[in-house]
């Protein structure tokens, strides 16, 4: 027997018996989904800044003696992993502005037009065109890809560190 009971509350009595709406279920799950990340997401980083800071601590340590250098390269090795990661890890944002993008078009809160002017990202600006224009989902999409590629590309360099 499965517990179906939250908080007291037992889901199974008719009162609660109802049809999930489908854009209700879409929509919390979206938001679980960028809850669920954040944590996670904030979790990585603080462990990654944690061991930057061991890094610089075992480098001062080290200090600039010949016997180290070997040690030096390597703790340098790690910290370029560790930045690697973190900016990596901020492209977790972008996956997070696109949810909650995704829940307020499905919300309604506004018109596709005005969805347009709200998108901060220019490959979002690209699916919306795209679509906009006839374009089928996978195209559309694709399009979208290829931008992101290009703007990672072109400011990969430039992505600013949490």
């Amino acid at each position: 027997m499965s517990d179906t009971s939250l908080y007291g509350t037992d889901f199974n009595t008719p009162a609660y018996a109802k049809e999930v709406d489908r854009e209700e279920l879409a929509r919390a799950l979206i938001l679980f989904c960028i809850q669920d990340g954040n944590i996670a997401s904030e979790n990585i980083s603080g462990r990654l800044a944690k061991i930057q800071t061991m890094l610089n601590e075992t480098q001062e340590k080290l200090g600039g003696n010949e016997e180290n250098i070997p040690l030096l390269m390597a703790v340098n090795g790690v910290q370029s992993e560790v930045t690697e990661a973190l900016m990596a890890l901020q492209f977790f944002d972008r996956i997070t502005q696109r949810m909650d993008h995704a829940v307020a078009t499905i919300e309604g809160v506004q018109s596709t037009q005005d969805m347009r002017k709200r998108f901060t990202m220019e490959d979002e600006r690209v699916l919306y065109d795209a679509l906009s224009k006839g374009a089928n989902l996978d195209l559309a999409v694709n399009m979208a890809k290829q931008t992101l590629i290009s703007t990672i590309d072109k400011k990969g360099e430039d992505i600013e560190l949490f």
